[in-house]
């Protein structure tokens, strides 16, 4: 560790619980400059995500019957599904394009997980063969390595547009069933069977209540305490039965009209376990593909509630930081399940003072 990591440990954490790596410049720099093979977002993967608001449906001003507000919000629904159901489809063809250009072939999304892990035990173990830049900042010079990412590899927004892909897809025919039946009155349907919605079909209010229903688990499962090394690095073998159960329903990792005491330890086990292994895969392909400043609110937002920290009433500098700071955590200190179950939010203090270290060691890839 140089000086200026040092240092930074003691001034930037001084109130902050439990282990807390500052810098880890996989992660820290900032890079907007990196593409997919594409030619977009390397890091970012916008239209597989569903909406978070309704577009307005009158003019400002506007006075409209019970009847017409009610017409009007029909339509924006059929709409939404319309678009939805179209963005599977095209979903569906980049993922498959995707694959052909690696030269893979489609299948279960933990199968890309381990490829995405290999890559980066082969990049750990080449290490020195990484580039390696000077950051100049206001205290020091600093010599650190970073990573540049190969543009013919696979990029974080790839990953993500295969994995949401192949999880919308599958849900796409008894969807389109239902609504080409039901049409205007699907929402009343899929309202009370919710897993059958491709999650870009999801309707705002749907979705801001399943994130208030997660946020709502997850306080009830985290309780806080005091910071013990060996209960944030256990595994899902060596969770007890109730948090197991609370973080499978909290996550979704299982159907959300079956209670979690339907399904077995080991299944849940292994549903935990491979959740865990995805965050891995993700926490690295971020850092390598432009880091979490490079990431969109709504990326920022969703890669929070998958590792269950919850985003209410948080700004987006905030869950930049808790973000930034439970993936290196998850990577350095070997963190894994029993992590997801301490509270992670970060006081205005915290998030103050690592702002200002942030804005000391600042570095944007393109300067290197």
């Amino acid at each position: 560790m140089n000086a200026l990591q040092t240092a930074a440990r003691t001034t930037a954490t001084a109130s902050v619980a439990g282990p807390y790596p500052i810098i880890d410049w996989q992660h820290w720099v900032q890079n907007n400059q990196t593409r997919s093979a594409g030619g977009g977002s390397a890091v970012n993967a916008p239209n597989t995500l569903p909406l978070l608001d309704l577009p307005p449906i009158h003019a400002p001003g506007e006075q409209l019957s019970r009847f017409q507000v009610f017409f009007r919000k029909s339509k924006e629904v059929v709409k939404i599904y319309k678009s939805g159901i179209t963005n599977v489809w095209k979903n569906r063809k980049l993922a498959l394009a995707v694959y052909k250009r690696l030269g893979d072939t489609p299948g279960p999304t933990g199968e890309l997980v381990g490829r995405v892990l290999a890559s980066q035990a082969v990049l750990r173990a080449e290490q020195d063969a990484r580039s390696t830049a000077v950051l100049r900042t206001a205290r020091d010079d600093v010599s650190f390595r970073y990573q540049v990412p190969d543009a013919s590899g696979l990029s974080r927004a790839e990953f993500q547009l295969v994995r949401r892909a192949r999880r919308d897809f599958l849900k796409l025919p008894l969807f389109t069933l239902i609504f080409c039946v039901l049409f205007e009155m699907t929402p009343l349907v899929v309202a009370l069977v919710p897993d059958v919605v491709p999650a870009i079909c999801v309707l705002p209010p749907q979705v801001r209540a399943g994130i208030a229903r997660t946020e709502q688990r997850l306080a009830a499962l985290q309780t806080g305490g005091a910071i013990d090394m060996a209960a944030l690095q256990r595994t899902a073998p060596r969770l007890a039965r109730a948090e197991l159960a609370g973080l499978a329903k909290a996550l979704e990792l299982v159907p959300s009209w079956a209670p979690a005491g339907l399904y077995t330890s080991a299944y849940l086990q292994r549903r935990l376990a491979e959740h865990m292994a995805y965050l891995k895969a993700d926490n690295a392909l971020i850092g390598q593909w432009g880091g979490v400043w490079a990431m969109s609110a709504r990326e920022v937002e969703t890669a929070l509630l998958e590792r269950a920290i919850p985003i209410a009433g948080k700004s987006l500098e905030a869950m930049r930081f808790e973000l930034y700071t439970t993936a290196v955590n998850m990577a350095v200190l070997r963190l894994d399940a029993g992590y997801l179950l301490t509270p992670r939010t970060l006081a205005a203090d915290d998030v103050a003072r690592l702002a200002a270290l942030r804005e000391l060691t600042f570095v944007d890839a393109a300067h290197l």
